[in-house]
């Protein structure tokens, strides 16, 4: 019996070592607000978008790109996008690896679309830093 059970704590701390199997880590609640994209001339447009919570200037001026976030997820109302996060990994203090399951149902023209996205989500102050991972 002794030698079976180093066999299996064996294999889970193997399983644990390599990720195979893994908990969600969660978001802080502090996270859930609206928030609205703020250019920044260090960050790469391509991969990087900067969120601040939104104000009043950002509600009237552009409301299009208000995104509201939650622990769970993130949606943007007028584009009809809504993503839940399917994995949340801590990789430092304030720094997450999450992956997220989302519905664009916002063109009436073409059917509903289903995608996956990865990216790094970094709290800064009240501020969001999303860095968008290739699909590798």
């Amino acid at each position: 019996m002794k030698a079976r059970t180093h066999f299996l704590t064996g294999i889970a701390a193997l399983f644990l070592a390599t990720g195979t199997v893994h908990a969600n880590d969660a978001l802080p609640p502090s996270i859930e607000d609206e928030y609205c994209p703020h250019e920044n001339e260090a960050l790469d447009p391509d991969t990087q978008i900067l969120y601040q919570p939104a104000d009043n200037d950002c509600a009237h001026r552009r409301p299009t790109t208000i995104i509201t976030f939650t622990t769970t997820g993130f949606e943007r109302v007028f584009r009809e996008i809504k993503c839940r996060f399917t994995e949340i990994k801590k990789l430092a203090e304030t720094t997450y690896r999450i992956s997220a399951s989302c519905i664009d149902s916002h063109s009436v023209v073409s059917p509903t679309k289903n995608y996956v996205i990865r990216f790094d989500l970094q709290i800064i102050d009240r501020d969001l830093l999303l860095t968008y991972l290739s699909e590798g």
